[in-house]
């Protein structure tokens, strides 16, 4: 064997040693990253398949809105909600923020909603109320967020929005 042809045969073998030596590391890397951004998108699994939509706004007789919204499970698992905060903008003036903390359960394939009152609303937000009644309809953007009980008390928390148009008319 020519002196070049070993010394290219131990080059080789002292690359390969090389990258052995270093290949636990680099599989570990590999690994860790692959742990750590799957448990990053938790929330983002538990929420696939939820939708959140409003189905109506009143004006209340004492000058406040009432908002109809529902969620829609696509899944065929159940959830049970602990605690839903939502914040509602009609025509782009935010009328505020709701939070419903009475427990919510949520069969597979089907939807469930509630009416809830907006305890006070500002000028800007009484405004956009009044001309959405006027219209009969309005623009709206919702952003939820929903607290999710996994089991006993290990919950997940997880965001949903959504856009559309909405009936809008008054008490």
């Amino acid at each position: 064997m020519s002196k070049l042809a070993r010394d290219l045969h131990w080059h080789t073998i002292a690359t390969m040693k090389r990258f052995l030596t270093h290949s636990p590391l680099v599989c570990l890397a590999l690994l860790s990253a692959f742990f750590l951004s799957s448990c990053h998108s938790n929330s983002e699994v538990m929420a696939t398949g939820l939708e959140v939509e409003v189905t109506g706004i009143t004006q209340t007789s004492d000058g406040t809105a009432a908002v109809s919204w529902q969620l829609k499970n696509t899944n065929v698992v159940s959830y049970l909600f602990s605690q839903i905060s939502q914040q509602v903008s009609l025509n782009g003036t935010p009328l505020g923020t709701i939070v419903e903390k009475d427990p919510l359960p949520l069969p597979p394939s089907s939807s469930a909603g509630r009416t809830t009152k907006f305890t006070t609303l500002d000028a800007a937000a009484s405004q956009a109320l009044a001309q959405a009644v006027k219209a009969g309809s309005a623009s709206y953007h919702i952003n939820t967020q929903i607290t999710i009980l996994v089991y006993d008390n290990m919950k997940e928390k997880s965001v949903l929005s959504n856009s559309g148009t909405v009936s809008v008319k008054a008490e």
